[in-house]
């Protein structure tokens, strides 16, 4: 199967490119890992195959609505997050 065919198949049957389904994928474990591990956020990232922390949070706010650290319940009432 070409890489061209691949992605018609995704996009027909899933609604999404192969490279969005793996993102959505990823965020999924992450909250998951969030909220069902003492893990840190830094670690939930690693874990999920982000290189970078700052680079998750803004995909995990993007997808959720909300950061990973409110979703772990350590964000800051002003709006700043914990450091975590």
């Amino acid at each position: 199967i070409s890489t061209r065919q691949l992605e018609r198949l995704f996009r027909r049957y899933l609604n999404r490119s192969p490279k969005r389904y793996y993102m959505e994928l990823r965020l999924q474990k992450a909250r998951h890992l969030l909220l069902q591990t003492d893990m840190s956020v830094i670690n939930v990232a690693l874990a999920c195959g982000f290189t970078s922390p700052s680079h998750f949070s803004k995909c995990y706010r993007t997808y959720f609505s909300t950061t990973p650290y409110r979703e772990r319940g350590l964000g800051q009432p002003d709006g700043r997050e914990a450091a975590g």
